[in-house]
């Protein structure tokens, strides 16, 4: 309506408590119950108490943000009791894997952001049918988002404060990775940093050290080419790498002593080791 059907006028004045359109000269209502067709409003009230009819849902959060709450009703009068949650056993998954990821960002000093994307990230797998311990789950998780942010954070690091084993951790991690699609979530940049930092543990010229780098540029190229990455824990792999470029430049160094630098058992050094030089098709001799 362009005008009051009354007076003709055109100005009219909008009710908002009442919801009540009317116009403005002679006071005839236009219309009633009207509808505020405006943005969310959110405000306190005397006491400091938060006025907002709705919050934002949080898909990373137990239930999407939303939990139900019970009261009880005895004796015809209304009973307020501790508040429980009505929580699936998915979203009770959600919950502890979001504890645990919580303590680990602040012991490792990781950004917080981090907590929302391994909830997501666990919702997706949740749907594409996993079903893996809660424990390592997080741990994997975490360890996946660090490597796409290009944080440094190694293995060694995640399981440090926790009491999964690094066999369980790798099992729970093959998995993720096979189901995410995750083939390779490092890029040259982070192996030759991984590199570096084991090179600089062990006392060598910096002659000899460059000579190093060069080789170990070459045998990492090689290495994704032929597959030594796929399925096999990446430090190791570097280690097994650095432990046999150390061998071709006539450095004395023990397998142990590697895989102290590396965190990971000098079996494993021995293993990788073995597979680099059948892989790529060559022999070191001592």
């Amino acid at each position: 309506m362009n005008k009051c059907p009354m007076c003709g006028s055109t100005e009219f004045v909008y009710d908002e408590q009442r919801g009540v359109l009317f116009c403005a000269k002679c006071g005839y209502v236009i219309e009633e119950h009207v509808i505020d067709m405006g943005p969310e409003w959110r405000g306190v009230d005397k006491n400091g108490r938060s006025l907002a009819r709705a919050s934002p849902v949080n898909a990373a959060a137990p239930e999407h943000g939303m939990l139900i709450n019970i009261v009880k009703l005895r004796e015809s009068k209304l009973r307020i009791v501790k508040p429980v949650a009505l929580l699936t056993t998915g979203e009770r998954n959600v919950m502890e894997l979001r504890s645990i990821v919580k303590r680990v960002v602040a012991n490792v000093g990781l950004p917080e952001s981090i907590i929302d994307e391994v909830v997501l990230n666990y919702r997706a797998l949740v749907k594409m049918g996993y079903r893996g311990r809660i424990k390592e789950t997080a741990l994997a998780l975490v360890y996946i988002a660090c490597r796409r942010r290009n944080i440094p954070c190694t293995m060694k690091e995640l399981l440090k404060n926790s009491d999964v084993n690094i066999k369980s951790f790798n099992k729970v991690y093959t998995q993720i990775a096979s189901l995410m699609n995750i083939k390779g979530i490092y890029n040259d940049e982070q192996l030759m940093n991984m590199t570096l930092r084991m090179l600089d543990s062990i006392n060598i010229n910096n002659n000899v050290k460059h000579r190093l780098i060069l080789l170990m540029r070459d045998l990492i190229e090689k290495g994704k080419a032929n597959g030594l990455f796929n399925g096999k824990t990446i430090t190791s792999t570097i280690a097994a790498m650095v432990y046999a470029s150390l061998l071709i430049y006539n450095v004395n160094v023990r397998q142990r002593d590697i895989a102290s630098i590396a965190g990971v058992t000098d079996v494993t050094i021995r293993n990788r080791y073995n597979e680099l030089l059948r892989r790529l098709n060559f022999r070191i001799i001592v």
